[in-house]
């Protein structure tokens, strides 16, 4: 098809998966639960809901061919399933305004034609909406309830504005391809690199993350961690951060201290989750000695402090003691601010 450039669209089940990257003649995919199901769905289903929860949940994933346009259509209470002469739930401007909020390269008609020859006012505002825009601003919605853009135009121009006579689909954030790809890539090696992506409150990134989360395939869903294993015990790293330090678990075999060692610059939370044991913290070049007794029972949180040397000690005879730990810095091989000293 892209070599004889034709356009495709989806129209099944299929749902935008990133095919339209490599090929953008690929305009437009289905996915969705569409108007011709009204052909038969009782009065019980609720269309109207779904229509307004549709742009905020299938409509992340890209463009939908919802094959609106209905010219009949029944207001609540007065719907009934007709498989000859199907009609819509909701107003003739619910159908309109489905055309300039859901994201529709390509779009359809789905009524009969004698209905939109009938109707030439209408038809003609329905074919003066452009079915891509050049910038998109939400100015209000709520998902399940409404989806509301007015605007004028200047020329091909949108312009958002308060009492417009058209409606519109606004971008809520801009953002370039080469972002988009560095994202994915960076939730691709999640697994790898351990690095949680830096996902601000209501950013492209943390919607965008959810997104690709929400089809990971099920083999994907659950990943191994590097336990480093010794007589000891185990030490892993779970999770690392951009700015904000990582996690790691400590299990400490029965009677096994660890540590004995302090940081320059690094700071740590010691968590107990199970088990008995003891922490000890000794500032370098003091004799005094801090001494915590942690236990799974009562969790509490230990500050492990920068220029003090530090252990924790196992009581138990029987029992591993698991600690979960936290780091404000990654650790960093070349740079492991890390220097060897008894606590005791």
């Amino acid at each position: 098809a892209a070599k004889y450039h034709m356009l495709v669209d989806y129209h099944g089940v299929y749902k935008p998966t990133g095919l339209n990257k490599t090929y953008p003649n690929a305009i437009n995919f289905e996915g969705i639960h569409g108007l011709e199901t009204m052909k038969w769905l009782g009065r019980e289903h609720d269309q109207i809901t779904y229509d307004v929860t549709l742009p905020f949940i299938r409509g992340a994933a890209g463009p939908m061919d919802y094959t609106q346009g209905a010219m009949r259509n029944a207001a609540k209470g007065h719907y009934y399933p007709d498989y000859s002469h199907p009609m819509s739930q909701g107003t003739r401007c619910h159908q309109l305004a489905m055309y300039i909020v859901y994201d529709a390269p390509l779009t359809m008609l789905c009524d009969s034609p004698t209905n939109y020859e009938r109707e030439p006012e209408f038809t003609k505002l329905l074919a003066s909406i452009p079915t891509v825009w050049s910038v998109r601003e939400m100015t209000d919605g709520t998902i399940g309830e409404y989806v509301e853009h007015h605007c004028e135009f200047d020329g091909i121009n949108t312009v958002f504005c308060d009492g417009g006579r058209y409606c519109a689909a606004p971008i809520t954030h801009k953002v370039t391809l080469g972002e988009i790809v560095s994202l994915l890539e960076s939730f691709r090696d999640q697994p790898t690199t351990l690095t949680v992506p830096e996902i601000p409150y209501n950013s492209f990134a943390k919607k965008l993350y959810s997104t690709y989360l929400s089809y990971l395939p099920k083999e994907k869903v659950s990943f191994s961690l590097k336990m480093n294993v010794d007589a000891r015990g185990s030490f892993t790293e779970l999770l690392r951060t951009g700015k904000c330090g990582q996690f790691s678990v400590n299990i400490s075999k029965p009677g096994i201290t660890k540590g004995q060692h302090w940081h320059n610059t690094k700071w740590e939370f010691f968590i107990v989750v199970s088990g008995h044991g003891l922490i000890q913290e000794r500032k370098i070049g003091s004799d005094e000695v801090l001494n915590f007794e942690v236990s799974g029972d009562r969790i509490e949180a230990i500050h492990m402090l920068p220029g003090y040397t530090h252990n924790i000690i196992n009581l138990s005879d029987t029992e591993d003691l698991v600690t979960v730990m936290w780091a404000n810095e990654c650790f960093d091989p070349n740079k492991p601010d890390t220097f060897f000293e008894p606590v005791e």
